[in-house]
């Protein structure tokens, strides 16, 4: 673990504001939505000009639709999030 990360958890921890553990989500994970007006829907996260996307896609019509939602609204659907492709969401960034 990089010496940046431990410091930025002590310094989270310092800082004595509220903090919770959080499921990691990758760019390009399949995430589900558990929470606002998706809730029960499931697609891939990307990250697109800073902002978080799911993106559902029809394989058969070879379409895709991308929906901001809110980061606290998913949950990761992958046991093994490091699991996943993040260069796929940081291609489209790049492109966007």
């Amino acid at each position: 673990m990089p010496d940046s990360e431990i410091e930025a958890l002590k310094t989270v921890v310092r800082s004595r504001l509220p903090a919770e553990p959080w499921p990691y989500l990758a760019v390009g994970c399949r995430i589900g939505v558990e929470d606002g007006p998706l809730r029960g829907i499931q697609g891939t996260l990307l990250e697109i000009k800073g902002r978080e996307r799911l993106v559902l896609s029809v394989p058969l019509l070879h379409r895709s639709i991308a929906v901001e939602v809110d980061r606290q609204w998913v949950t990761p659907l992958a046991k093994d999030a490091m699991s996943v492709r993040p260069e796929i969401g940081r291609a489209l960034s790049a492109g966007a």
